[in-house]
Parts: structure tokens; C-alpha cells; sequence
């Protein structure tokens, strides 16, 4: 062959051997990859994908955990049999969503029944899962922590995570990692739970963890009304603002009983000492999702503006308020830290009049606030529902049109802790839970380019 043909063919082939690398080179170190899951030109809506299959999911999803150095990472846990009764799983991606492998936390005792784990992911490239056992026993629930340092394919052994008082009762825990390299906290892991105490008290605890969540510190971020009914009150949600100011928010009432009052606290100090609550809102609640016998608890939900927008610092609290008719999506804003709260405002538009429940909210880091929520208004009878979303360019004043992730009606049912949503670059994902015809209860990966 002449040698000049020669030198071409190897340039050629070199040249192509680096387009077919780039990606997993950069993947490799750490930089942003496209998504497998994507859709243009934005705004646009991206396809629905099955997270999980198959009848083993018990308990839905409380949080999308995320790699803060590759988007194409990302983790979501539920609590699923295929593990064994009752124990928690990790669904895992390596192609921004486009597969899902499930992999099964630590064994425990018969005795206990795992809740779906809240899960941080560090700029460490350590995944946190931390959860509550549900002792079947006698109560004396305690919560635990486990890491992964490969996407949620294997874990450590189990290790305490926070306080187990005797005799006492541990309904939902929320979890944060601060991931801000200026923040004097940076690298603290924060995990949040209620707990119904034997002399009716409630508390909601917050603990922390300096070192990578192999011990633990607790403090009391809330106090509650006496209860009296187990379980009944808390559903904490957490959130983290620049320069590492910990944010909590709670539901506040006795054994279903009205007003349903949303709380806010600060700390200041790395969840060391907490402010005095602030009442949001005072909400009225329903005991059931209407038209089921579903239990419908009002868990708001807490996201910051941490961009460097016009909104920066901005407060965001979503919940439900119950108008009289339906269970309304509503939403509150503080732009002073947290000191004063906006009325809240409706999501969705007047003309919807149908039920809406579970709603979640989280912002872009470029400070566009998102909603998501499940949403009756398609169906006649006011019983399935689809997942809506919702964007505000005004800093919560107002929220825009109202967009369908999906057309396929759901059954309300049991174990499902609604939508949960993450922003990755101008991506934002969106995990909901799924059951057709009675058959098993499944999660859905979708959502939006605005």
C-alpha cells in the first residue's frame, strides 16, 4: 500500500477511535455527559422510562439522589420484596436514566421492615442511604445508614444514624448532604425523623454526620403538639442553603385534627441548635385521599434558590390545602430567610377543580423553581390521577401552565410517596409511582426541559 494511503487510513482510524472514547472520557473524569434520556429542541418533555418492573415494590420513592460529577448517575430507593419481605432496594443508572439496575440493601432482622431510603450522593462519589427499620415487634424503631462507592451497587454494613429512645414510634426520615465546597459544613450529612415518644410527645430529631456517616450527633429541630395517635403528625423535609444554613419543614397536628399546621426552623450552626418555629401555614387536611381509603398526610416539602438569580436565596414550601371541595396543590414563598411566609398561592389553574395531592418542589441552579404533584382533573370521576408540573419565572409569585408528564391514568394506592424531583444541569427529572388495574405498584422516570 502507498505509504502516504497508509499514514490516512491510521489518522482516520485514530480520529474515529477518539469521537467513539469522548463520552466515557468524560465520564471518567467527572464532567458533564448528555443525558441518555433527552429530548429538543426545549422546552420539551421526555419520554417515559420504567425505573422499576415486576411486583416487588412495596413503598415508593422519597428522593432522586444525583452525582454531582456525572449526570448520567443517579439513585432512587424503595422499599421492595424482591430483596426479601420488607426490605429497602436501590435502583441505579449509569446512562442518565435510560436502564435501571436494582440492587438490595443490608439484611436485618425479620423483625424490623425497612422504610424506602433517603439517599445523599457526595461530591465524594459516595452515596448515603439512610432509612428507618420499623420494628413489627413492639416499636423502638431506629435508623440507619449505609454507603456505596460505585452507584448503588454495593453497600456497607448497616451503622445507627440517629436516636432510638425505648418505646418509641419512627415515622418518614428525610436526608441532605451539603455538597458546597465554601460552606464551613461542606460534606456534613444531615438526616431527619419524627419520633412518637412514649409520653405522647413528638419530636423531630436531626442528625449529623461529619465523618462520612460513621457516627452521629442528634438535636431536636422541632417540637410538636402532644399526639394521640401514633404517626399521625411530622413528615419532615430538609433543604440546604448557601453557606450551609439547614432548613427544615414539618407538618404539626394531633391525630388528624385541623388546623394542619406547616412549620419552619433554621440552624445556622451545622444542625447544632435550631430557631424557634415559624408557622408557615395553617392548612386544612382530609384523613383520606378522597374517594379511597388511602391516608393522606400533608408532607410539605422544602427547596432554596442557591443560584445567582434575581430570586437568590428565595424560600420555596409546597403542600396541600383542602378548600372545601378538593385537596388543592398550594405553594409559599420567604424571601427573608425563612422569617415571614407569602400567602400561599395555587399551582394549578382555577378551571381545576379535581383533587391534587403530594406535591414536590425543587430549583434549578439557575433558580427556576419547579412543582411537581399528582393531579384527578383528567378523569371524570375524581379518582386516577396523572403527575403535573409546573414552572414560576417570578419567584413563586405565580406558576405556569400546567404540563402532563404522561396521559396513562394511575390508581391512588398504598405505599406511594407521590412525584420526587431533581434538577441535572437544565434537565429536570422526575420519579412517580405507577399502578394500573390493581397490579403492582411501579416507578415511572420522567420530565421536562423548560
Amino acid at each position: 500500500m502507498n505509504p502516504f494511503l497508509r499514514y490516512g487510513f491510521l489518522l482516520m482510524l485514530l480520529c474515529l477511535m477518539l469521537v467513539l472514547l469522548a463520552p466515557v472520557l468524560q465520564a471518567q473524569n467527572g464532567s458533564t455527559a448528555v443525558p441518555a434520556i433527552a429530548c429538543s429542541p426545549s422546552p420539551c418533555k421526555l419520554p417515559n422510562t420504567h425505573l422499576s418492573r415486576g411486583s416487588g415494590t412495596l413503598s415508593t420513592a422519597v428522593n432522586i439522589a444525583s452525582s454531582p460529577n456525572n449526570a448520567q448517575h443517579m439513585v432512587v430507593g424503595v422499599t421492595d420484596s424482591n430483596c426479601g419481605p420488607n426490605y429497602g432496594a436501590v435502583y441505579s443508572t449509569t446512562d442518565g436514566g435510560a436502564t435501571w439496575a436494582r440492587n438490595c440493601l443490608p439484611r436485618v432482622d425479620p423483625i424490623y421492615e425497612e422504610a424506602p431510603p433517603a439517599l445523599v450522593y457526595g461530591s465524594d462519589n459516595v452515596v448515603h442511604a439512610i432509612t428507618t427499620l420499623i420494628n413489627l415487634d413492639d416499636g423502638e424503631d431506629p435508623t440507619v445508614e449505609t454507603r456505596s462507592r460505585n452507584n448503588g451497587v454495593s453497600w456497607s454494613p448497616l451503622t445507627a444514624a440517629g436516636p432510638n429512645p425505648t418505646y418509641s414510634f419512627t415515622s418518614r426520615n428525610d436526608a441532605v448532604l451539603d455538597n458546597d465546597p465554601g460552606s464551613p459544613f461542606a460534606g456534613r450529612i444531615y438526616n431527619s425523623v419524627t419520633q412518637d415518644l412514649s409520653d405522647l410527645e413528638v419530636k423531630i430529631f436531626v442528625s449529623r454526620s461529619n465523618d462520612g456517616g460513621h457516627s452521629w450527633k442528634s438535636a431536636v429541630g422541632l417540637n410538636l403538639d402532644r399526639s394521640r395517635g401514633v404517626l399521625t403528625q411530622g413528615f419532615s423535609h430538609m433543604a440546604i442553603g448557601k453557606g450551609g444554613t439547614l432548613y427544615l419543614t414539618a407538618m404539626a397536628t394531633g391525630d388528624h385534627q385541623n388546623p394542619q399546621k406547616i412549620l419552619f426552623a433554621k440552624s445556622s450552626d451545622g444542625g447544632v441548635t435550631w430557631s424557634a418555629p415559624v408557622r408557615v401555614y395553617d392548612a386544612t387536611g382530609v384523613t383520606k385521599i378522597p374517594n379511597t381509603s388511602v391516608y393522606a398526610s400533608d408532607s410539605p416539602v422544602i427547596a432554596v434558590d442557591n443560584s445567582d438569580g434575581p430570586f437568590a436565596g428565595r424560600l420555596y414550601v409546597t403542600f396541600y390545602n383542602f378548600n372545601g371541595t378538593f385537596m388543592q396543590v398550594v405553594a409559599s414563598t420567604s424571601s427573608d430567610d425563612g422569617a415571614t411566609w407569602s400567602t400561599p398561592v395555587a399551582v394549578a389553574p382555577p378551571t381545576a377543580t379535581h383533587d391534587q395531592f403530594q406535591p414536590f418542589v425543587s430549583v434549578s441552579s439557575t433558580g427556576i423553581p419547579a412543582i411537581a404533584w399528582l393531579d384527578r382533573r383528567i378523569d371524570p370521576d375524581n379518582v386516577q390521577y396523572v403527575p403535573l408540573l409546573a414552572f414560576s419565572r417570578d419567584g413563586g409569585a405565580t406558576w405556569g401552565q400546567n404540563i402532563a408528564l404522561t396521559t396513562t391514568l394511575s390508581q391512588v394506592s398504598y405505599g406511594s410517596n407521590g412525584p420526587v424531583s431533581a434538577w441535572s444541569g437544565s434537565t429536570l427529572y422526575v420519579v412517580w409511582p405507577f399502578m394500573k388495574d390493581s397490579g403492582p405498584l411501579q416507578e415511572i422516570l420522567g420530565g421536562f426541559v423548560p
